[in-house]
């Protein structure tokens, strides 16, 4: 008998569908979030990522606004971990006229690291054992009311990644190395 087990590798990115309603009056302009990913790789490693986002229809809007994601992730080595609120934000505007942008990255600025930084503080890896990665959609200008359907898409990667079964005896013929 067998036992199905997940692939840690199947939470290490994905993609969803944010539909957000937005009230009248702008009440809701704010989307609950969602998971794109979720790592626990047992062991410390540096992560590359790619993030992706596009604005697939609005409905019922009528003014110019501009719809913002979020991505949100939650690092942990051992018992540490930190929370980084807003690691990549994309900006859409125009987007009645224009609801078919995409925008997408594989590294971010981040914030500034002290007084009279005069360089980005790009960044394009990771360090983490635990990788926790979620998305919102804020609607901003009023937030008029209407529906934003918005696909928000994060995915991991360990710089190294060397998994104990490529060295069974199974996986090399029986032999050891």
């Amino acid at each position: 008998m067998s036992k199905a087990k997940n692939i840690p590798w199947l939470m290490w990115g994905s993609t969803q569908i944010i539909n957000h309603t937005v009230g009248l009056g702008g009440l809701n302009p704010i989307s609950p979030e969602v998971q794109l990913a979720s790592v626990d790789y047992g062991r410390p490693d540096t992560w590359t990522f790619f993030f992706q986002a596009s604005v697939l229809s609005v409905v019922g809007v009528v003014d110019p606004n501009v719809v913002i994601v979020d991505f949100s992730l939650a690092l942990g080595v051992g018992r540490s971990n930190v929370i980084l609120p807003t690691f990549e934000e994309f900006r859409f505007t125009n987007v009645v006229a224009n609801p078919n942008q995409v925008k997408y990255s594989a590294s971010v600025v981040g914030p500034l690291r002290f007084v009279g930084d005069l360089g980005p503080n790009q960044i394009s890896q990771l360090a983490a054992q635990t990788l926790q990665c979620s998305a919102r959609v804020t609607i901003q200008g009023g937030a008029p009311p209407g529906t934003y359907n918005v696909a928000a898409a994060a995915f991991f990667a360990p710089r190294s990644h060397i998994r104990p079964d490529w060295y069974s005896k199974d996986a090399l013929g029986g032999a050891e190395r």
